[in-house]
């Protein structure tokens, strides 16, 4: 936050899973493997520069991912809906793509693979309020309950 008028408090990182349309997977088979990710569109948030680098887990096995983004933006809605719209395989928070899942408009990629959190969920209030008791106990509430809610349903 660089607005001196807001502050601001982490209240977590949802988890993230890459997803594509059955209709891009067809066209580009899914890899394998991480690495084989260099060869898709990839849709991700903005990193910096033309380069956008995560890291994948699966057990003990890492893999660091080195894409140069089809799309990279800052609002994981703009991602769904190009992912949804079938531009390539989008890097989302699960929870926007739970739904496309569920009903096949949507398949996971690599999902025996852990991503990265694609979008930390902040609460954002007036500078000067973060002792508020208002304003705190909200604060409090929202990362006790939002996030984990998010993430398990």
């Amino acid at each position: 936050n660089n607005d001196p008028k807001l502050g601001s408090r982490l209240l977590g990182a949802p988890p993230a899973v890459l997803c594509a349309t059955p209709a891009y997977l067809t066209k580009h088979p899914p890899p394998d493997r991480p690495e084989g990710l260099r060869d898709h569109a990839l849709l991700t948030p903005a990193g910096e520069g033309a380069e956008y680098r995560f890291q994948m887990t699966k057990a003990s096995a890492r893999a660091e991912v080195r894409v140069r983004p089809k799309l990279a933006v800052d609002d994981p809605a703009v991602l769904h809906s190009a992912t949804v719209a079938g531009l390539g395989i989008g890097l989302l928070p699960e929870f926007l793509c739970r739904q496309g899942v569920a009903t096949a408009k949507l398949r996971k990629v690599l999902a025996d693979w852990q991503a990265p959190s694609a979008a930390p969920l902040y609460a954002v209030f007036p500078a000067g309020l973060e002792d508020d008791a208002r304003v705190k106990s909200f604060v409090e509430f929202a990362a006790a309950n939002i996030v984990p809610a998010l993430a398990n349903q």
